[in-house]
């Protein structure tokens, strides 16, 4: 059995965290009780930043960018965000939705019909806002859709291009909605959603994330794929966990396809950056876009926090 090392940023809103107050004073060193976390939970490398009124007042890190290694994880190192990007894809579809190229209730077969063969009326029938709420209908990671992530065709293919394929071979799928409860996390479900996303705004998803985010709020860390820069351990990096004759071996995966999801999956969870660039995130959404840049409108971010 292999299985990721849990990577955790740990993003905090708070006033009073671990005893804060409005009357701390500068920035409050998190390192040494995030140390105790670590150890708790047998983590390589573990980060965490607290922010108020748009302002970091605490900021910490602790542990090894690659266990084995005397190689300590820095403030300013860049951080494996996971499906915290996700919030990030519904923001740019709100822009979309701002600007009048999507709706809410556009539907699949509406956007991207006239380029996916077969597609079962009840699979284009899917909205916009179903795909971003996991009430799709469509189910968490099957066989068949890491099958379809992993394929070694991607390899030939642009990401918008593998993501019309994927659309393409999940087609006939007829999504089956759960009764009691709509909601199930589904990663394919907002890779549809960027798919939808490229083809109303006649660009990537990807390149909506740095004009739309990533440079208005000055990211300047933010990027996708792999955080540790190739041939150098300068990010806490992810690990495998093989169970190898009955002991377990932990195994770094600093670079490459095998350090991150594949990229059809960058804008659902292949985002990396700095704890001082998600705060600079954390903040905007904090304040309900009355913070910061106007990235969407006020009713849009209050619609995609809904």
């Amino acid at each position: 059995m292999i299985k990721p090392v849990r990577r955790f940023t740990l993003a905090f809103i708070s006033s009073a965290l671990m005893g804060l107050t409005s009357s701390a004073v500068g920035e409050v060193d998190l390192s040494a009780e995030l140390e105790q976390y670590r150890e708790n939970y047998n983590l390589p490398a573990v980060g965490a930043v607290v922010v108020k009124e748009g302002k970091v007042i605490a900021i910490g890190v602790a542990g090894t960018r690659v266990v084995g290694q005397e190689n300590p994880v820095q403030l300013d190192d860049h951080f494996h965000l996971g499906s915290n990007a996700k919030a990030m894809t519904g923001t740019v579809a709100g822009a979309m939705v701002d600007q009048g190229k999507l709706r809410w209730d556009s539907t699949v077969s509406e956007v991207l019909g006239d380029q996916i063969e077969g597609l079962s009326p009840e699979l284009g029938a899917v909205t916009l806002d179903q795909l971003l709420s996991h009430s799709s209908g469509i189910p968490s990671d099957t066989p068949e859709m890491l099958d379809i992530y992993f394929n070694v065709r991607n390899y030939d293919y642009t990401i918008e291009q593998q993501r019309l394929l994927a659309i393409q071979d999940y087609a006939a799928t007829v999504p089956v909605v759960p009764e009691g409860s709509p909601f199930q996390y589904s990663n394919f479900a907002y890779m549809i959603a960027a798919a939808m996303i490229d083809e109303a705004s006649g660009t990537t998803t990807e390149n909506l994330y740095q004009t739309l985010i990533f440079e208005p709020l000055q990211m300047e860390s933010a990027g996708f794929g792999s955080q540790a820069t190739i041939g150098l351990y300068d990010a806490p990096v992810p690990h495998l966990l093989e169970e190898k004759d009955g002991e377990t071996v932990i195994t770094p995966r600093p670079w490459g396809e095998a350090a991150d999801v594949p990229s059809i999956l960058w804008t659902v969870g292949g985002v990396h950056m700095s704890l001082r660039d998600y705060a600079k995130w954390m903040s905007y959404n904090a304040s309900a876009g009355n913070r910061g840049p106007a990235i969407v409108e006020v009713d849009t971010l209050a619609t995609i926090h809904s």
